[in-house]
């Protein structure tokens, strides 16, 4: 079993010799048996591909690609940010996403994945930091001000 500490030591010679690698090419390099399996997403990517043209965007595979990327983190996360810079499709990411997944539901094809889906965006920049902790957090363990809820 290779233990995270021979992975960050291996980063660590890669960076000292001046390779630039990702983290998957690094995994890869020192373990070649190492392989990440595709998945299919046959019937979603055509949805995907769908909603794109309905919303006279390009159909492009690096977009499609970033779309099912923010599939799969749904699918094993309960809450998704996404953070960019402006202009690069954050918006446009998840519009599609949400369509193409009602879309899907709305056809009756039969997978658990597939539903209605409704998004609630949060900015940020409406309350301060502190406020929206002490909200979540009197929400999460169900207190008030100088008291304990029982």
């Amino acid at each position: 079993m290779i233990t995270v500490e021979y992975v960050l030591v291996s980063c660590a010679c890669l960076c000292y010799c001046d390779v630039c690698m990702s983290a998957y090419d690094i995994v890869c390099y020192d373990l070649n048996y190492f392989h990440i399996p595709s998945v299919d997403y046959g019937l979603l990517q055509k949805a995907i591909e769908n909603q794109l043209a309905l919303a006279d965007l390009q159909v492009v595979q690096s977009f499609i690609s970033k779309i099912i990327q923010l599939y799969e983190t749904m699918q094993v996360r309960h809450g998704v940010m996404l953070v960019g810079q402006t202009g690069v499709g954050k918006t446009a990411v998840y519009k599609c996403l949400q369509k193409a997944l009602t879309q899907l539901h709305k056809d009756g094809i039969e997978d658990a994945s597939y539903n209605i889906v409704k998004t609630f965006v949060l900015n940020p920049k409406v309350h301060c930091y502190s406020m929206s902790m002490t909200c979540m957090l009197m929400c999460m363990i169900g207190c008030s001000y100088g008291r304990v809820v029982r």
